[in-house]
């Protein structure tokens, strides 16, 4: 007969309540493999493999695209931004001749559907 005996028991429980705790659902999955699709799709765009005309002169605005899973109390997003100051000028352009580039606009509106479907897809294996 084999005796097995657990010692700190409540650390044990309270480590495994901590890896279900950080373990992604299916859909969450599904959502951060989106973001990062998207930011790798954005910095395509960037750096001029995209029909968008190139951004780059130091690589600082490139760096700074970061797709990411963001969970709240009862939701789930996936993000896609940058913390650079200039980031809207790139976007949207300005009154002193810089013109729009629309990294993020365009590389969202290319990649919407196939987006969809994936999170659709991958929303059905978890039902």
């Amino acid at each position: 007969m084999i005796h097995i005996r657990l010692v700190n028991s409540g650390e044990i429980k309270n480590r495994l309540e901590l890896i279900k705790k950080n373990q992604l659902t299916g859909y969450e999955k599904a959502m951060n493999t989106s973001a990062l699709y998207l930011e790798k799709e954005i910095k395509a765009s960037v750096a001029r493999k995209r029909a968008e005309p190139k951004s780059w002169k130091t690589g600082n605005f490139f760096r700074s695209i970061n797709g990411r899973l963001v969970k709240e109390k009862d939701k789930v997003n996936g993000i896609v931004s940058t913390n650079v100051e200039y980031a809207p000028y790139l976007e949207y352009g300005t009154s002193r001749g810089i013109r729009p580039r629309r990294h993020f606009r365009n590389s969202l509106a290319r990649n919407r559907k196939k987006i969809v479907n994936y999170l659709a897809e991958e929303m059905k294996k978890n039902i």
